[in-house]
């Protein structure tokens, strides 16, 4: 498939055990954490309130994690 590079983000966290989880097995297959995204009550409700998550809670902390996962992915690519 010509597929060089393959990344995991974790989704929706909210325990360190499940951090520590999704770190173990992406250690056993070898394949690099960008991330971890926090689960949040925001996110359902911003989408309750029909509003984009970003607008709603811009200093959420998905946002934030959202946004370090960006930057890790922009200064791979670089």
């Amino acid at each position: 498939m010509g597929i060089k590079d393959v990344f995991a983000v974790g989704n929706k966290i909210s325990h360190n055990e499940e951090e520590k989880f999704i770190e173990k097995g992406l250690s056993d297959v070898e394949i690099p954490l960008l991330g971890k995204i926090p689960f949040d009550q925001n996110l359902m409700k911003s989408d309750m309130e029909g509003e984009s998550l970003l607008d709603a809670y811009p200093n959420s902390d998905i946002i934030k994690a959202i946004d370090e996962v960006r930057e890790r992915l922009i200064n791979y690519c670089r």
